[in-house]
This record gives structure tokens, C-alpha cells and sequence, in this order.
């Protein structure tokens, strides 16, 4: 079964990179930044409403999502040097690992 506090974290997790990939284009001028950011966002919204739902596809969807964007971020990083892909491939990588360890719970 999945558990709601793994849902409403996808849901803060999906806002917070919706809103950075605002920040993105309205700090940075970044197009890129907005449709990434925003798409992300919004996909990760609605696997969390599927996890609501209880629909293990949901938990699936944003695994792997989650797993796309901390090596994004990473890459990012690693690139540019600059803090807010740092903080976001640091905040991915713990989704990631908070979502790992709920999925590996899960019983037939």
C-alpha cells in the first residue's frame, strides 16, 4: 500500500521544482529551464495524485522521474558549478532515496 506522507512528499517535491524552473527563466532568462522545470513539475504532480489514488504507477512514474532529474542536476553541477544545481541534485538525491526505501516495502 502506498503511504500518503510518500505521496504529499512527490507533491512538495513536483512544486518546488515546478517553481524553480520559474525561477529559472524569471531569474535567468532560461526558456529551458522553464519548460524542464515546469513539465517535471507537472508530471511529478500527477504521479503524486495517482499515488493518492493508490496506484502503484504513480510511485513507479516518480522513481524514475526523481532518478532522471538527480542526474540532471548532478550533470548541472558538475557543469556550471553553480549553487541552485547543487542544492537540487543534493534535495533530488534524497527524494530518491526516501522513494527507494518506500517502494522497497511494498508487499504483493
Amino acid at each position: 500500500m502506498i503511504q500518503k506522507s510518500c505521496a504529499w512528499s512527490v507533491l512538495i517535491y513536483g512544486t518546488f521544482v515546478g517553481l524553480l524552473g520559474l525561477y529559472g527563466y524569471y531569474g535567468g532568462g532560461s526558456i529551458m529551464s522553464l519548460y524542464a522545470g515546469g513539465s517535471s513539475g507537472i508530471f511529478l504532480a500527477v504521479f503524486a495524485l495517482a499515488m493518492f489514488a493508490n496506484r502503484r504507477y504513480g510511485a513507479y512514474g516518480a522513481l524514475l522521474l526523481t532518478f532522471g532529474l538527480t542526474g540532471l542536476f548532478a550533470y548541472r553541477y558538475s557543469v556550471s558549478a553553480a549553487v541552485i544545481p547543487a542544492i537540487m541534485s543534493v534535495f533530488s538525491g534524497a527524494m530518491l532515496l526516501y522513494l527507494l526505501t518506500q517502494v522497497s516495502k511494498w508487499r504483493e
